[in-house]
């Protein structure tokens, strides 16, 4: 479930554009360095259907209430931009770029930036004879497997408002463990945690594994889940890796309510816990 404190902090956008101004100078566009393992680029492409109900909860005003965003991922960007809109890409990669359409006669290009932090801005851009005159900026979420069947997928918009977007998720059968949320059993939850850990399957054990209260702050903070389980992966995985070891075989110490359970190392104070959410156990 999808709540309305989630994504606050998306709302805190950089909506103020770059001046305009036929007299600026023109600076050659970046190049669009796509990652082969970025999978952001494949799933924003593609038919969303504006979801007013998410905004409304939010709290906030809605880009477009009704219909349909085209998102076309091309991977290019107009040729030159002024360079008051340069200094937005400054130290930023360029992951995606494209266009996305309202309506036939409707449409602007966007870039899909990084920065050498990990955070991710959407940059909405408004050209005028080949040349990026204008842009807003704010972050952006795509949230997959959001609720069961669907993607949420949330973009700025111009004049501060902005677009919550979903679609249904029909995924092959190759990804149906990955949208599997949760274990049956708290053992069968350690199991598969040290197992994916060792197997450094490290999205997938965010995707399936994490309560989604903690998947929700991640992203509320505006980073994808790909970019915090590639974090993890790096920073803190080895250590869990090793706890679960130390833990392994032990009892663990219940709740009174029966909704947790904790494994504590016996050669010091750090500790696993796991979580029951809607009768599924998770790593807390």
């Amino acid at each position: 479930m999808l709540h309305a404190r989630a994504l606050v902090p998306l709302l805190l956008l950089a909506t103020a554009p770059a001046q305009q101004g036929k007299d600026q100078p023109t600076v050659p566009s970046p190049a669009v360095v796509v990652d082969a393992k970025d999978l952001v680029a494949a799933r924003l492409a593609g038919d969303w259907q504006f979801d007013e109900q998410v905004i409304q909860r939010l709290g906030y005003q809605a880009g477009r209430p009704n219909g349909m965003l085209h998102i076309d991922v091309t991977n290019k960007l107009p040729e030159s931009m002024t360079a008051e809109v340069a200094t937005r890409f400054a130290q930023r990669r360029v992951r995606a770029a494209g266009t996305m359409s309202e309506s036939p006669t409707r449409s602007f290009a966007f870039a899909l930036t990084i920065d050498d932090h990990g955070n991710t801005a959407f940059l909405v851009l408004h050209v005028r004879d080949g040349r990026i005159e204008e842009c807003t900026e704010g972050p952006f979420a795509l949230v997959a497997g959001a609720t069961p069947d669907r993607d949420l997928l949330i973009l700025p918009a111009k004049n501060g408002r902005l677009y919550a977007l979903a679609r249904g998720k029909a995924p092959a059968k190759s990804e149906q463990t990955a949208v599997a949320a949760g274990a049956p059993d708290v053992a069968t939850a350690f199991t598969t945690v040290k197992r994916l850990l060792t197997e450094k399957k490290y999205l997938e054990m965010v995707q399936t594994l994490m309560t989604p209260k903690r998947r929700d702050e991640i992203t509320r903070s505006g980073r994808t889940l790909d970019d915090w389980a590639a974090e993890f992966g790096r920073d803190s995985a080895p250590s869990m890796l090793e706890l679960l070891r130390k833990t392994e075989g032990q009892e663990p110490e219940k709740s009174a309510d029966g909704d947790s359970a904790t494994y504590r190392n016996p050669e010091g104070i750090r500790r696993i816990r796991f979580v029951r959410v809607d009768g599924r156990w998770y790593l807390d």
